[in-house]
């Protein structure tokens, strides 16, 4: 075969779009992209799970953020979501037809996660179900896209617990307690609520602190959200705490005996929800593919829990909303302290 042959073949092969997904040849190092954790399963037919994609770099590349808080350790999340954000990737790839890459966002409080959320930093994520109704307050173009299902429910447990032997709400009167954040829905506001219902408010305890943030165990491992609250009861730092049950269920089978429960609340599943930053196509396309989602391997890397998604409802968290006054009504005295005279 001549050149001149040649020529025209080679150049057929160009305009036909053949060397390249975009119409041009890129090397296999452009084309290629680590899986976001290690250890993910390849696809099984028809169950639905993610599988290691190649993403190219450039314009064509739908970038997405996903927004978390260090309810657990920052590489744990990481590694926990992976497999469904690769799963998302792939459904949202199908459906827009381009490649799409989403990447993690994790914030290091409660406040920071929701402040990205109402600035649009982070384009969708998991939160609390506190922090959904306190973001859509100040802004409704926040949306609510799917809620976790633990079994067929869509609501799950907050504790207030004891490692003193504590049993009764009454008794906390006079003792030291932790709570995980202001703004932690079971960790904060509705502990506070069912306290406040019990007649106890912020100055009723010898000592109060918040210790989501991070506590140093004994061994000098720190701990971060909930597992801060209840690895300080087990080393009785604090004589009660407010957690969720997950955790303290966890914790139980850590530490036989050294933890026992004083009171159940109920609350929604955690909510995931878009920032304004999200087009509505895209909302719909990640809640489609979240219910659709019956992978339980990709399920249950994020919490053991959890059995799957359902379409969310924005009255789903109506409660919580009638319960906020009661939160306020526990923290009124030590705002009212911690007023310096003369400060209006």
């Amino acid at each position: 075969m001549n050149r001149t042959v040649l020529g025209l073949l080679g150049a057929l092969t160009f305009s036909l779009g053949l060397g390249s997904p975009l119409g041009c040849t890129r090397s296999d190092s452009e084309l290629e992209r680590a899986p976001a954790e290690p250890g993910a399963a390849p696809k099984e037919e028809g169950t639905g799970t993610a599988e290691p994609s190649t993403v190219p770099t450039g314009p064509e590349v739908l970038h997405l953020k996903f927004g978390l808080y260090t309810s657990r350790n920052p590489a744990t999340l990481r590694e926990r979501f992976a497999p469904v954000l690769r799963y998302l990737e792939q459904e949202l790839a199908k459906a827009t037809r381009q490649t799409v890459r989403i990447d993690p966002d994790i914030s290091g409080t409660y406040e920071e996660g929701q402040r990205r959320l109402l600035s649009g930093e982070v384009h969708f994520g998991q939160y609390g179900p506190s922090t959904y109704v306190e973001a859509r307050t100040q802004n409704p173009q926040v949306t609510l896209i799917a809620e976790e299902l633990e079994g067929d429910n869509y609501t799950f447990r907050g504790v207030i617990a004891s490692g003193k032997g504590i049993t009764k709400l009454e008794d906390l009167k006079g003792k030291t307690f932790a709570f995980v954040d202001p703004t932690s829905t079971t960790g904060g506001q509705l502990a506070k609520a069912v306290l406040a219902e019990a007649g106890i408010r912020c100055d009723g305890f010898a000592k109060m602190e918040y210790l989501g943030k991070g506590y140093v165990d004994k061994e000098g491992k720190t701990r971060k959200g909930h597992e801060a609250v209840a690895q300080a009861l087990v080393d009785g730092l604090f004589e009660a705490g407010a957690l969720n049950e997950n955790t303290l269920r966890d914790f139980e089978a850590l530490y036989p005996g050294k933890l026992n429960r004083i009171h159940a609340f109920m609350s929604p599943t955690r909510p995931w929800v878009a920032s304004a930053s999200l087009k509505p196509e895209l909302v719909e396309h990640i809640r489609e593919a979240m219910v659709l989602l019956k992978d339980q391997k990709i399920i249950k890397s994020i919490q053991d829990s959890l059995s799957g998604f359902r379409a969310g409802y924005d009255q789903d968290y109506d409660d919580i909303r009638k319960r906020l006054p009661l939160t306020k009504d526990f923290d009124a005295p030590c705002e009212t302290k911690e007023k310096a005279p003369g400060s209006d």
